[in-house]
């Protein structure tokens, strides 16, 4: 890395994240809860077998969304905006599975003006059987003090 992109990668908190999460029935039910349901493939058994599933799968906006908010948090005294988010859903995933999650900063990302400095992440999570279930890209800007 040159030197202004060590300058920029100093303004990130989190060069490289490993974590494990669970997405549990309860946080199933929450998440289906507050946005008024969401596809029944998520909370019926026969339908989510009909569609190939061996039952019934977590959305995968509700894995985006855990992966993102535990990069997010680590932002949290930051003046931040999230640019854009690309995911891609490769295998599906149980309610309760343990799953691997890991984020990495993109080095040859990172950019940097008089008024922000940004750069771009990507991150996957795994499923505790070793399959790769998700692929996400998310671009994070950090607002410079005025």
């Amino acid at each position: 890395m040159n030197e202004k992109m060590d300058a920029c990668a100093e303004v990130f908190p989190v060069l490289e994240l490993h974590e494990h999460l669970c997405l549990d029935s309860g946080k199933l039910a929450a998440y289906l809860d507050a946005v008024g349901g969401g596809h029944p493939v998520h909370t019926s058994s026969e339908l989510a077998r009909r569609a190939g599933f061996r039952n019934t799968p977590l959305p995968g906006v509700l894995v985006v969304g855990a992966a993102l908010a535990a990069l997010t948090r680590h932002f949290a005294a930051l003046p931040i905006q999230l640019l854009s988010v690309e995911s891609w859903f490769l295998a599906p995933l149980m309610p309760g599975e343990n799953l691997g999650l890991n984020w990495h900063l993109d080095t040859a990302s990172l950019r940097r003006t008089r008024r922000y400095v940004q750069g771009g992440y990507a991150g996957n999570c795994t499923a505790a059987d070793g399959r790769e279930a998700l692929a996400v890209r998310a671009l994070i800007r950090i607002v410079s003090p005025s």
